[in-house]
């Protein structure tokens, strides 16, 4: 079945994602980045203003970097979003492995998954694709990490390779990523046709494979 885009998401939005992240440079002009972020010139000051970005202008025109387009296109995209728009044009590995999306099944009391479509209307902005529980949660896992005291980090890092580098996309990584297929729970290489291995697809998903 093909996958469809999600409602507020289309063909242009997914446009735009391919030519980010496929076709990426190491530059990019002001116009560029408007257009392909869809950020106003106010959002665009705004994040300048704020230290999130910053422009070069040694060349005596403002460019930025790759990673800094990447940051303002994730204020409209979750990385969800992302994954998506990027799988459904058979270019999903313009990701870094540790930062694909998968789907796994979640189970949770009703009031939890209640909550988690709440937050995601209440956190919609308008003019943006609708978040899901999916997004919920990727932004509640994200404040998590970014509140771990160093030595949590460290010891994080240490079980999951790559885990420090996938957290700090879209930042320049020097390691080359993982491109194995391995389980997509505990990382280990020994993986089923589900994509997990067998221990994991028992104790997350209640099957045996």
């Amino acid at each position: 079945m093909t996958s469809q885009a999600p409602r507020g998401q289309g063909d242009d939005d997914d446009a735009r994602i391919v030519e980010l992240f496929v076709r990426r440079r190491d530059r990019y002009d002001e116009p560029t980045v408007l257009r392909l972020t869809r950020a106003t010139a106010a959002q665009l000051r705004l994040s300048i203003e704020e230290g999130e970005i910053e422009p070069d202008e040694r060349s005596g025109m403002r460019t930025f970097g790759w990673a800094d387009v990447v940051h303002l296109a994730l204020r409209r995209w979750t990385p969800r979003m992302i994954s998506a728009a990027l799988a459904r044009a058979g270019a999903r590995q313009a990701l870094p492995h540790l930062n694909q999306t998968r789907t796994i099944p979640v189970e949770l009391p009703l009031y939890q998954i209640r909550l988690l479509h709440w937050l995601a209307a209440e956190s919609s902005e308008a003019g943006t694709p609708r978040l899901n529980a999916s997004d919920i949660v990727e932004r509640q896992i994200d404040a998590l990490v970014s509140g771990l005291e160093p030595a949590d980090a460290l010891a994080i890092e240490g079980a999951i390779h790559g885990f420090r580098a996938a957290w700090q996309f879209p930042q320049p990584q020097e390691a080359a990523p993982d491109v194995r297929e391995r389980c997509i729970y505990c990382g280990s290489s020994r993986v089923r046709e589900s994509g997990a291995c067998a221990s994991c697809l028992v104790l997350h998903e209640g099957k045996r494979g």
